[in-house]
């Protein structure tokens, strides 16, 4: 029976493919909460604040 060959590398492999599977993960989360969601809040808030501003000038016009 020939013995069985040396795993070699199977742990940095794994180890480097959970870090690359955490960061692309974590990347694309931040982005989507960049751009998706925050970028609306921020959004209607300026619409508030410009449509307050508005108002503000008409009546001190």
């Amino acid at each position: 029976m020939p013995p069985i060959p040396p795993i070699k590398g199977m742990l940095l492999r794994s180890a480097l493919t959970n870090i690359t599977i955490g960061l692309s993960s974590g990347i694309i989360a931040g982005c989507y909460f960049w751009y998706g969601i925050r970028g609306n809040e921020v959004r209607v808030r300026d619409e508030y604040y410009a449509k307050l501003q508005r108002e503000r000038d008409g009546i001190k016009a």
